[in-house]
């Protein structure tokens, strides 16, 4: 009897996903010698789906990655940074605009992503859902999320800045 399996290597890395090429395999049960033999490859799995990511850097150096770098209202990003905190204390994340106006329909809003603790290098990963709202900053602005350019920053600021594009907002 022999079967036949499809196999490929997936990694999770800090650069994004990375997919082997797709291996299959024939298997045949035997009790001694070669019982499995390569019989087909393909690429791999994700590479029809490359995603994008977006890189930024702080003024005091710290920098940032958000895998993907475009999404809609309800998508789920990952983000990985390094140098994102205060000497002693978490990396404290946002996601929003600090600024914006009435006219270009993106007025200034924010939602903390959360206090992430960082490892000896100063390095943190997290997940996080594009939300459908902002809340206010500082009293002000907040309100539906809509198609435009938003980004996941540091608090202070300016140790992480990284830009995301909402490609769609919620009817």
């Amino acid at each position: 009897e022999t079967v036949t399996y499809r196999v490929w290597l997936h990694l999770e890395t800090a650069t994004g996903p990375l997919d082997s090429r797709v291996l299959q395999v024939a298997v045949t049960a035997a009790p001694e010698g070669q019982r499995a033999a390569l019989v087909g490859e393909r690429p791999a799995p994700s590479a029809a789906r490359s995603v994008q990511c977006a890189e930024g850097a702080g003024a005091l150096g710290g920098v940032i990655r958000v895998c993907p770098a475009t999404g809609t209202i309800g998508s789920t990003v990952r983000i990985e940074g390094t140098g994102c905190n205060n000497p002693g204390g978490p990396a404290i994340m946002y996601f929003g605009r600090e600024f914006g106006t009435a006219a270009d329909g993106l007025i200034p809003g924010a939602t903390e992503v959360g206090r992430f603790p960082v490892d000896d290098a100063g390095h943190f990963s997290a997940t996080f859902r594009i939300p459908s709202e902002l809340g206010t900053i500082q009293g002000a602005g907040g309100g539906p999320v809509r198609a435009g350019v938003y980004g996941f920053y540091s608090k202070p600021s300016a140790f992480c800045q990284a830009p995301f594009t909402v490609s769609a907002s919620v009817p």
